[in-house]
């Protein structure tokens, strides 16, 4: 009968450091969703402070040229200028679509 007692008094002992470790558990939760909801307000005036519609701005993307095994430099580096500028236009396009 004392061992049974012994081990009902350990378990009221776990009992209450789990009640005490999922009681700290949702402070914690709570303070993040208070968190989220304030950055979620400030988004949200952020974006009624707007015009609304996001303006869609047209860039003018050079055709690609092939490089045609010419040996200037100056062509060389046109050629990579024209395509680091494609595809920094096309990953903006890209990420809109996908917004």
């Amino acid at each position: 009968m004392a061992a049974q007692e012994e081990h009902a008094g350990h378990l009221g002992t776990r009992l209450g450091d789990l009640e005490a470790d999922v009681a700290s558990w949702i402070d914690v939760f709570k303070e993040n969703l208070k968190t989220l909801n304030d950055e979620l307000s400030l988004v949200k005036r952020a974006l009624s402070n707007s015009s609304g519609v996001l303006e869609q701005t047209s860039v003018k993307v050079p055709e690609l040229k092939p490089f045609g095994r010419a040996r200037v430099v100056k062509e060389l580096e046109t050629f990579l200028s024209d395509m680091e500028q494609y595809i920094t236009v096309a990953c903006a396009r890209e990420e809109d679509r996908q917004q």
